[in-house]
């Protein structure tokens, strides 16, 4: 009961997010012929075009895609290309892992995504892992509900170590939400084996990057784990 307690507030967050967008956008909508502070700073989000870190939250994917050529550069470090409007590739790999532990640990991503214009998405790929000799592969599947400012997704993947007939699956539930022209809000919650891990966090939009500042709280665990990531896409 806990634990369906936790997912179902999860899931009523990032609904409410969702639903008090959509409901600021039909109020802005009816008074598109008066003169607001709030409609013109609305409307100068939506005149800034793409959104940086559109294609994901803190870590799940959305169906988001990063346009043919877009690039992004993150944390370990790791590097992104939308290869098309449809299909996206990153790899990463960790300095530290190799410096520290003389281990190496990398990443690599394939992602096809498509949005259609009535706000609802699919989108789909596969992750590999390579942990010093040992190699691992999640592919995964989801859909999003939204626009690039305000949006939930669902997620459902499976965790496959080479070698190995042990498979995880988990699912994610994730919703983001633009405040003003410069921040949003982000929520993040996943759910494997009976136990539950949430995130949150703010982002701060540049013009080409995005800064996330948060936590995360696993269960089991009682204090707050510190999160920071930083994106940049050019």
């Amino acid at each position: 009961m806990k634990l369906l307690s936790n997912v179902s507030a999860l899931l009523l967050v990032c609904s409410a997010m969702l639903c008090s967008a959509q409901a600021q956008d039909s109020i802005q909508s009816e008074a598109a012929n008066t003169e607001s502070p709030l409609l013109v700073k609305t409307d100068s989000i939506k005149s800034q075009g793409l959104q940086a870190g559109r294609s994901r939250y803190l870590y799940a994917p959305s169906s988001y895609m990063l346009k043919q050529g877009e690039c992004k550069i993150g944390p370990l470090p790791s590097f992104a290309v939308g290869v098309t409007d449809f299909f996206s590739v990153e790899v990463s790999a960790s300095i530290a892992s190799l410096v520290i532990y003389h281990s190496a640990f990398g990443i690599g991503t394939a992602k096809v995504g498509y949005m259609w214009d009535a706000g609802v998405g699919v989108h789909g790929g596969v992750q590999g892992f390579l942990m010093d000799k040992h190699t691992a592969y999640l592919p995964f599947g989801g859909a999003t509900l939204g626009n690039e400012h305000q949006q939930i997704t669902v997620n459902v993947a499976q965790f496959n170590t080479t070698g190995s007939s042990t498979k995880l699956w988990f699912s994610n539930v994730s919703g983001s939400t633009r405040i003003d022209s410069t921040w949003s809000l982000i929520a993040e919650g996943y759910y494997a084996l009976d136990h539950v891990a949430i995130a949150t966090a703010a982002r701060h939009h540049g013009k080409k990057f995005v800064v996330d500042l948060g936590f995360c709280i696993v269960q089991d665990i009682w204090f707050p784990i510190p999160l920071l990531n930083v994106g940049y896409y050019f």
